[in-house]
Order: structure tokens, then C-alpha cells, then sequence
């Protein structure tokens, strides 16, 4: 083996993340490249698009450890696209032209780390073909909503064809399997409107989603226990599923701490409700002035993450900036901040989320039912008071209040009078607020054990790493002949490599009457053969990379390795004597035991030698 080739095993394995514009999109992609990092030792690039290289959003890379580097993606002209085009369209139109310039970033990234996997998010699936120009071994999609919102996509192309007119008109409930009946005009917005551009691309998108080898999701089973049973079964013709969240921001230790924050240290435990609608939603004129009264109606103490609303009544118009257009304290209603200025605070534009959640005195959260939000919202134990605004949000609002019941949702009509009674049943734990507290507070319990080790989530992450294992380099050296017990006298063909760790070599089967040797991740490989009646057979291998080591196995019976003169060195013993064994059941009992024996490890599938 070169040096090169030596230098290369030995470089941590590397992933590259595309994140489509958002802050819930970037979040938690990032919380994901951490877990990768801290867990099997990945490295990670997020690859941004220039369309949302705002002051925060460079804040929040700068932040991220070493392990993880970011770079942006050049500006693309969307100009052609007119004012009408949707978030959802304007996303989509930059990915798909950008697909040039990320094949040479991958291209690049190939050359300069050990880029193993890529990452789109939902709506870079059109990214894939950079992928596979590029020549990265493997591509996941990451779906940072729920199982509810992937359920949809996944059968939007058959709806596309079976569904005569549109979503907002059905009579009933759209019905998939394991999912909350979601009324038509509940579904997410982007298809919503078959005549504009923005539901061809999500069908479009729907295609492409079955081209990844797994889907992750952000999301977690017992928040929708029936989901993810139908989900995590496998499908002919569909990715594995992979439930891997919460995924939310872990901390923000190296920030000022906000002022709002000194507020809250003087309210009293679970006394204030926050509110906040994201950091890309804004409230028309006239809503945003019967939540101000709402508020008030409550005497609840209440923090408000105020933005100015927009004239046009686009209620995503800051998605791509979350600031206030103007001053937002001009479009409350007259002698409101007087009246409220001893039990509410008011903070321009944006406060701390996590941190506002994570406090003490927060008790409840006016939630504009982002799935980022929500998850932080559980992930604390704060009930919410859903009030959906554009996107997924409003399926996920449905989501909450009818199906999870961790959420009371307030009515389409928007009236102070309705505001205050969702607010004050929720703050107070009366009539259905009592239940949706008590949701909340099992919900946290089952989020926290999700990320324990163990746990739902931990484990599958685990999974993906074992069953998409990270693409492996190796050179093949020379033939050995394998060494006869002298006990033995009928030999025959039955074993090969299957399967390495850092310090653990598996045997299963196969067959050839000489073995070869490879190198995988800076270790000296072959395959030996051995005989059914339980004898040693014996390969000595020897190489200049690793020097004289030996490989024992009894085929069927047991298989130990024991690798000399290597780091770490541990023999492995795993029993292979159930009844009726297969030759061909040998892959399935090899992940069962080392996912038993190694649960952190991260082995490899080798290649054939």
C-alpha cells in the first residue's frame, strides 16, 4: 500500500450537507453534523446558497465547531421568475441551476477530504445529480418536518394523478396510512394551487425523494407513534426511513446574553407565554392587533418577539430577512404597551428561542407550528397555542391539536375573544389545557430518552451508519495460501471477509481456495477458508503495511479473530450455531451481533477482496 493510499484511510470520513434557505433548514442539519462529529468521528461541510447569507446565519456557522466547515454556493439570477413566485419555487429554481457549480464543489471536496456521503435536504433533491457527477458513493435525503409531511410527499405523485381539482376543495380529509386525517385546506401550502409553478416542484420533488439510498428525518416516534410504525417498515421501492430527531439547537453559550432573558429571571415559574412566529413569519395588519387585545384580555404575563407586519399581507415575507421591515411598535393598537407594561415585554424582530423555551419562567409558547419551533417547544416541556402561518405549518398545527394533543389550536377567525380563551387554557391548565400539558410533559420525557444511549434516535442514526456503512478504499496486495490442520482432511471452500471495525475483523462466508489480501482503513485483510467440521484452518498474511498477523475461524460455529501487532487490538467472538443456519443468513447475524456486542463501534461492510 502507497502512502497516499495510507494517508487517505487514516482521514476522518467526510459528509457534505446542502441547506436550502431557512433557519429550520440549516438548524438542525447543523445539530445533525455535530451528532456525526461527536459520535463516530465525521467530519462535515454545509453548503449554503447566497440568497441567505444574512448577518445571523453567519453568526450561527461561525459559531459551529472545527469539525464542521461551511462554504456558499455563488448568487443565481432569479430575476426571470417574476414577484409572484413562491418561497417553495425560488428554493427549488436556485438548487436546480446551481447543480453545475456543486459538482465542482464536491469535486473539490473529493480532492481536499475523505467525502464519503451527501446530504440534500427536501427541497435539493435535484442536487443528487451533482452528487453522482462528482462520484460520491452515497446520497441521503433529510427531511427536517415530520413523518406526517414526508407521508405526503412520498404519496403526492399517485395524488397528483387519482385527486380531480384541488386540496382546499376536498369534502373530506385527506387519509394516508398512520397519519392524522389533514383537511384539504390544511395541507401544506405549496399544494395548494395546481396551476402555479411551485405544486409541479413539490410533485417533482416527491419523484426524486425515492432516489436516495435512506431518508432522515428530524422528528421522533412517540410525537407520532403510528407514523413512524408505517414508516420505519420497509417498502419495496422506497428508502428506509430513519427517525433521528429532535435535532434543535443544543446551546448558544458564546452569545450575549439578550436582555429579555434578565426579564424573565424576574417573572415567577411557568408564568409567561411566549410568542413568536419564526424567524421568516409576520402577521397581516388586523391579526397582529387582535393578538395584541388577545393578550391583554388574558392579563397573562406574556414576551412577544414583535416584526412589523406586511402590507401586502404575505405572511412569509421575512423568510429570507427576520427583521422588521419597520417598527413594528406603530402597528399595535393605541395605549396597548402602556397598558401592558407590567406584566408583557415587547423585543423587536427576534429573541433567543432556546433559551426564552429552556427558561423557567416560560410556560407556554403562541407557536407558528415550524417544526424547529415545535420541537423545541417539546424537547422543553412548554405546552403551545398553535397559530399556523404558511408552509407544512398548518398540517403540523392539525398534527398537534387533533392527533398528539400537545397543542390547542386558535380558530381561523382570529378574534381577540378566541386568543385569549386558547392562551388562558393552555397558561392555566384548565378544560383541554389540562390534557395538552400533560402531553407535553410525557412528550419531553420521550424526547430526552430518544438521544440517551440507547435510545430511539441514538439508535438509529446508528443504523444508518451500519447499513449505509461509509464508502472504504482499499489495495489489493497479493495471494496467500492457506496453511492445513493437520487433523483435517477434507477440506473445502467457505469462508471470506465480510466485515472490519477499527480493531475487529469478522469472517463469514463465501469461498475461494486461495484468499487475497486487501488493506480497509489502515488494516491488513484477507480471506481464508476453513472446513464444516469445526477445524482451524489457518492463513498467515503477511504485509509491509501492518506485518505478520493471522486470521482463525470454524465456519458456522463460531467465528474469533484475533489481529496481532494492530492498535487496539481485541479478539471478537460471535456465536453462529442457531438452529437451520443458512450460508446466506450470514449478513443478517453478523449485523445482529456486532449492533450487540459493538453498539458504538462503527464497523464497515468491506468490498469483496
Amino acid at each position: 500500500m502507497d502512502a497516499n493510499s495510507t494517508a487517505e484511510a487514516r482521514r476522518p470520513p467526510h459528509v457534505a450537507m446542502l441547506v436550502t434557505p431557512g433557519m429550520g433548514h440549516l438548524i438542525p442539519l447543523a445539530e445533525l453534523a455535530k451528532r456525526l462529529a461527536a459520535r463516530h468521528g465525521v467530519t462535515a461541510t454545509l453548503i449554503t446558497f447566497a440568497s441567505t447569507a444574512s448577518a445571523p446565519q453567519r453568526a450561527f456557522l461561525a459559531s459551529l465547531p472545527p469539525a464542521i466547515a461551511s462554504l456558499s454556493l455563488p448568487p443565481v439570477d432569479l430575476s426571470d421568475l417574476g414577484p409572484g413566485a413562491t418561497i417553495e419555487t425560488l428554493m427549488s429554481e436556485e438548487c436546480a441551476r446551481l447543480v453545475p457549480a456543486l459538482t465542482g464543489v464536491l469535486s473539490a471536496l473529493r480532492e481536499t477530504t475523505r467525502l464519503v456521503a451527501y446530504v440534500a435536504d427536501l427541497f435539493g433533491a435535484d442536487s443528487f445529480d451533482a452528487a453522482v457527477a462528482a462520484g460520491v458513493p452515497r446520497r441521503y435525503l433529510f427531511h427536517p418536518g415530520n413523518l406526517h409531511g414526508l407521508m405526503i410527499m412520498l404519496h403526492l405523485p399517485e395524488l397528483d394523478v387519482s385527486m380531480p381539482g384541488e386540496f382546499r376543495d376536498l369534502a373530506e380529509p385527506v387519509r394516508l396510512p398512520g397519519c392524522v386525517p389533514i383537511p384539504g385546506p390544511d395541507v401544506m401550502s405549496g399544494l395548494q394551487d395546481k396551476s402555479d409553478p411551485c405544486y409541479r416542484w413539490m410533485v417533482h420533488h416527491a419523484r426524486l425523494y425515492r432516489e436516495s439510498e435512506a431518508i432522515l428525518v428530524n422528528s421522533f416516534d412517540a410525537v407520532e407513534p403510528d407514523a413512524a410504525r408505517v414508516l420505519t417498515h420497509p417498502e419495496p421501492g422506497r428508502p428506509p426511513v430513519y427517525n433521528i430527531g429532535p435535532l434543535i439547537r443544543a446551546d448558544a453559550n458564546d452569545e450575549p446574553r439578550a436582555a429579555c432573558l434578565d426579564w424573565l429571571d424576574r417573572q415567577p415559574p411557568k408564568s409567561v407565554i411566549f410568542v413568536s412566529f419564526g424567524s421568516g413569519g409576520s402577521l397581516p395588519t388586523e391579526h397582529m392587533r387582535e393578538l395584541a387585545l388577545g393578550l391583554e384580555l388574558t392579563g397573562q404575563r406574556f414576551l412577544w418577539a414583535v416584526r412589523s407586519p406586511s402590507d401586502e399581507g404575505t405572511v412569509n415575507a421575512n423568510y429570507y430577512d427576520a427583521e422588521s421591515k419597520k417598527d413594528p411598535m406603530a402597528y399595535l393598537p393605541e395605549g396597548f404597551v402602556e397598558r401592558t407594561k407590567d406584566i408583557g415585554l415587547l423585543v423587536p424582530s427576534w429573541a433567543p428561542q432556546t433559551e426564552v423555551l429552556a427558561h423557567e419562567a416560560t410556560g407556554g409558547f403562541l407557536v407558528h407550528c415550524g417544526w424547529n419551533s415545535v420541537l423545541e417547544s417539546l424537547v422543553h416541556g412548554v405546552p403551545m397555542v398553535a397559530w399556523p402561518l404558511f408552509a407544512e405549518q398548518r398540517q403540523n398545527a392539525v398534527m398537534l391539536s387533533e392527533g398528539v394533543r400537545a397543542a390547542m389550536r386558535v380558530p381561523a377567525t382570529k378574534r381577540k375573544e378566541e386568543i385569549a380563551a386558547a392562551v388562558r387554557e393552555v397558561m392555566t391548565g384548565q378544560g383541554k389545557g389540562a390534557e395538552v400539558r400533560a402531553k407535553v410533559a410525557a412528550l419531553q420525557k420521550a424526547a430526552k430518552e430518544a438521544l440517551l444511549e440507547g435510545g430511539a434516535a441514538t439508535t438509529a442514526l446508528d443504523e444508518v451508519i451500519s447499513h449505509h456503512p461509509r464508502a472504504v478504499q482499499y489495495t489489493l496486495l497479493e495471494n496467500f495460501t492457506l496453511v492445513k490442520s493437520p487433523s483435517n482432511s477434507k477440506a473445502k471452500s467457505c469462508s471470506r471477509l465480510f466485515a472490519v471495525t477499527a480493531d475487529t475483523v469478522v469472517l463469514a462466508d463465501g469461498g475461494a481456495t486461495h484468499g487475497k489480501v486487501g488493506v480497509v482503513d489502515g488494516h491488513a485483510v484477507g480471506t481464508c477458508r476453513c472446513c464444516v467440521s469445526k477445524t482451524w484452518w489457518k492463513a498467515q498474511v503477511v504485509s509491509p503495511m501492518s506485518g505478520h498477523h493471522r486470521l482463525s475461524a470454524t465456519m458456522w460455529v463460531s467465528v474469533e479473530v484475533t489481529q496481532n501487532d494492530l492498535r487496539s487490538m481485541r479478539p471478537v467472538h460471535l456465536d453462529f450455531s442457531p438452529k437451520g443456519f443458512q450460508p446466506a443468513d450470514t449478513e443478517g447475524i453478523i449485523h445482529r451481533h456486532l449492533s450487540e456486542q459493538f453498539p458504538t463501534t462503527d464497523y464497515l461492510t468491506a468490498p469483496v477482496i
